[in-house]
């Protein structure tokens, strides 16, 4: 397998990225500070793709934590997201992978942090 750097749309670059803290992630090692930053990439590589919904997702979900936390980072992990309709409806599962992504937020098969508590 060759090895190269994936290339992607100049685009991606200009979409403005959500930053968020994570507690968990600081006390476990993986993030000093647990400041971490993500890209609309990540999102496309959740996905396994760009299109309207995942950058509508991305957008709707850092509109929504800019609105949950004016002039703050976002603490990952304290986050709920609900959905109006069921994941395997539409495209709810894509809308509801992207936020996850971000706020930490899942369904019950989601992490339920060190010894069931998340802080």
């Amino acid at each position: 397998m060759t090895s190269s750097v994936m290339q992607t749309p100049a685009f991606f670059d200009a979409v403005p990225a959500i930053f968020v803290v994570d507690p968990l992630a600081d006390a476990l090692g993986a993030v000093e500070g647990g400041l971490i930053e993500y890209r609309y990439i990540d999102a496309v590589k959740l996905a396994g793709h760009s299109c309207p919904t995942v950058a509508g997702a991305w957008l709707m979900t850092r509109a929504a934590l800019a609105r949950l936390y004016p002039g703050e980072t976002p603490r990952r992990g304290e986050i709920r997201v609900e959905m109006r309709q069921a994941l395997d409806e539409g495209v709810t599962g894509v809308i509801a992978g992207v936020a996850s992504l971000v706020t930490g937020a899942a369904n019950e098969g989601g992490f339920k942090g060190l010894a069931g508590a998340c802080d």
